[in-house]
């Protein structure tokens, strides 16, 4: 018996920490685990029994305390929820939101929208022009046009021998592949046997109402 009644003491202080760690989360979680510890030391729940001429059941106990004690559990988590959302909501109006404009952004820079493969390429004009056949996909939401291409020509050991640049004044529309066949990208050195392709400018197209 003596050791029954020192379990619920123990039980009742342990309520008696929840409490005060509750004290500033949430004001029912500190009243449902005072309640809950009064329900556990023996002295308390006796007063409380001879106050109101009532007896309460074994059970009954059992079943105050694991009421107060999930309710309590409930309300610190809840209220630490309701926290966290109202410092969001306090960052939201305190902190500017910056969205960013992606036709901003092609406009500034179209050429970073475009990406150029080179299906193949072959000499013209005697070895002395380069012909090429080019897919240039337009990735951004606006057209893009006059699309300038720089061609770098090396010799067999890898020495650069010229470099030339052509405009294709053509309009990519959004998220479409140009393919440009035979295209004429002007003098290559003669001794050229490998090149570079990349685009060094284009031109994003606005559309005025």
């Amino acid at each position: 018996m003596e050791l029954k009644k020192s379990l619920k003491l123990v039980s009742g202080i342990v309520f008696i920490i929840f409490a005060m760690i509750a004290i500033g989360k949430s004001g029912f979680a500190v009243i449902v685990f005072l309640f809950a510890s009064i329900t556990c030391i023996p002295n308390s729940l006796e007063f409380i029994e001879n106050k109101f001429k009532q007896k309460f059941s074994q059970k009954l106990k059992y079943i105050i305390v694991l009421f107060c004690l999930i309710s309590g559990v409930l309300a610190i988590r809840n209220e630490e929820v309701t926290t966290i959302k109202d410092v969001n909501k306090y960052n939201e109006k305190k902190m500017p939101l910056y969205k960013i404009d992606l036709d901003a952004e092609v406009k500034q820079n179209p050429k970073s929208f475009l990406e150029i493969e080179v299906v193949s390429w072959e000499n013209g004009g005697f070895g002395t022009v380069g012909i090429y056949n080019l897919n240039i996909k337009n990735t951004s939401k606006l057209p893009i046009q006059d699309i300038i291409i720089k061609f770098t020509y090396f010799g067999e050991s890898g020495t650069v021998l010229n470099t030339n640049e052509a405009t294709i004044y053509k309009i990519i529309k959004p998220k479409s592949t140009l393919k440009e066949r035979n295209f004429n990208a002007g003098f290559k050195h003669s001794q050229g046997v490998t090149s570079k392709v990349e685009i060094i400018g284009a031109t994003a197209r606005v559309l005025y109402n």
